[in-house]
């Protein structure tokens, strides 16, 4: 498996950024206190993470306030041990072996913050 793609809109430093990866290896090479650590964290606030990190999105993670915060994650090419990780999505078919697109956009109700991320053909 690997990320294909994200896309991230008002998240942080990021107002809107769309990038391609490749299969085998990539850089993220950028000036300091730009938005390479907002990226990270957003793969993170996707995907989950194993280390004691917990991120939870706030206030201060809007861009502009008044836009909402969309990140969408494609994931591919998974081989069979890596797909059951996976499973508590609920897949019935085989597409999902060949990609998976996740979509994170939290919304904002009286003061709080609530987040769900879903999966979409």
């Amino acid at each position: 498996m690997y990320i294909k793609s994200i896309n991230v809109k008002n998240f942080r430093k990021i107002k809107e950024l769309n990038l391609e990866f490749n299969k085998n290896f990539n850089f993220i090479i950028w000036e300091n206190d730009s938005w390479k650590t907002a990226l990270i964290d957003a793969l993170k606030t996707v995907l989950g993470t194993v280390s004691n990190d917990y991120i939870r999105i706030e206030d201060e993670d809007f861009n502009n306030i008044y836009n909402p915060i969309i990140i969408e994650v494609i994931l591919t090419e998974f081989e069979d041990n890596q797909a059951k990780k996976f499973i508590d999505w609920g897949w019935e078919d085989e597409y999902w072996k060949f990609c998976m697109k996740l979509r994170f956009e939290p919304e904002k109700e009286h003061q709080r913050v609530y987040t769900r991320i879903k999966r979409w053909n």
